[in-house]
């Protein structure tokens, strides 16, 4: 049920080619990204380009932090993908509205469910499925 309803719903998203971008699909902090100091201050190198597709824009960071444990994810989460939105309007982007980068993001998070089937790893679907009910991701379906 779930893959039928997440094919026709991503069918429906990317119909128009709007709004998508390239993406790593497998990033996360776990090698993918290195900090390095550059005089006064400390950058981030990342590295681990193996593979590159077309894809929602808040996909690589909801990938990214679904690693990383926090108290209050709901709240993390939120403020940096409000902070990543708002580096596209800085940057001069206009027409990528907040609702459409918050539903990328929590369908997003249905995508990933995905993974951890493939990779046969229990731990890692019951932490995708716990972050997908913090965000509410299964309502998406709903509306196909």
């Amino acid at each position: 049920m779930l893959s039928v309803k997440w094919i026709e719903l991503f069918a429906a998203r990317v119909a128009n080619g709007r709004a998508l971008t390239l993406l790593h699909g497998d990033f996360h902090v776990l090698g993918n990204v290195f900090a390095a100091q550059l005089g006064d201050r400390r950058v981030l190198k990342i590295i681990d380009w193996s593979e590159a597709k077309r894809g929602l824009g808040p996909h690589d960071l909801m990938y990214m932090l679904l690693a990383i444990d926090v108290d209050d994810r709901y709240k993390r989460d939120l403020r940096v993908l409000q902070r990543y939105h708002r580096g596209f309007q800085v940057a001069g982007v206009t027409d990528y509205e907040w609702e459409q980068c918050l539903w990328n993001y929590r369908f997003s998070l249905l995508t990933s469910l995905f993974q951890p089937l493939f990779q046969d790893s229990v731990r890692w679907f019951k932490k995708t499925m716990e972050v997908v009910r913090v965000w509410h991701s299964t309502e998406l379906l709903e509306t196909i």
